[in-house]
């Protein structure tokens, strides 16, 4: 557990370096940092939220400068990963809202699909950004995983 406090505290000064234009390339000197920073989102999808939304707001931070957005768009296979994290997400959430479902149903009541575990229809990331200040975007705070790769994925304007 201790690791995981470590790990949220660098996540969340990395997200401090990548908001300001003078540092932000200073994230991405590190040889494979957007590597590692995608493997920590696919590590802890499902254990702790908190890192794998703060490596989101990171890259969304990093996105915000459009020659690091070339930068990683072309080195990396950002678009592969945030597809398949996504459509991953997608599928554990039906997963979630059949088994709510089937397990209310068993019980007696009866559960309509708007009262099922789908989340709402919120702003992408491109529309979050052209809406809100560039500033203003890192203190979004995501509802779910699939809220946030959405947002990251209009950041690097990659089509969901």
């Amino acid at each position: 557990m201790p690791c995981m406090v470590v790990i949220t505290y660098v996540v969340t000064t990395l997200v401090n370096l990548a908001k300001y234009t003078p540092t932000a390339p200073s994230v991405l000197e590190c040889p494979d940092s957007v590597s590692r920073i995608l493997d920590l989102k696919m590590i802890y999808r499902e254990t702790n939220p908190v890192v794998f939304t703060k490596a989101a707001m990171l890259l969304i931070a990093v996105a915000q400068e459009k020659s690091l957005q070339k930068i990683l768009l072309g080195t990396f296979k950002i678009n592969d990963k945030l597809h398949s994290l996504l459509n991953l997400q997608e599928r554990k959430l039906k997963l979630k809202t059949r088994q709510m479902i089937a397990k209310s149903k068993k019980q007696g009541m009866s559960m309509t699909r708007s009262q099922s575990m789908t989340p709402s229809k919120k702003k992408t990331g491109a529309e979050l950004s052209a809406l809100l200040g560039s500033w203003e975007i890192y203190k979004t705070r995501f509802r779910g995983p699939i809220e946030a790769l959405k947002c990251l994925m209009g950041a690097f304007n990659i089509k969901c």
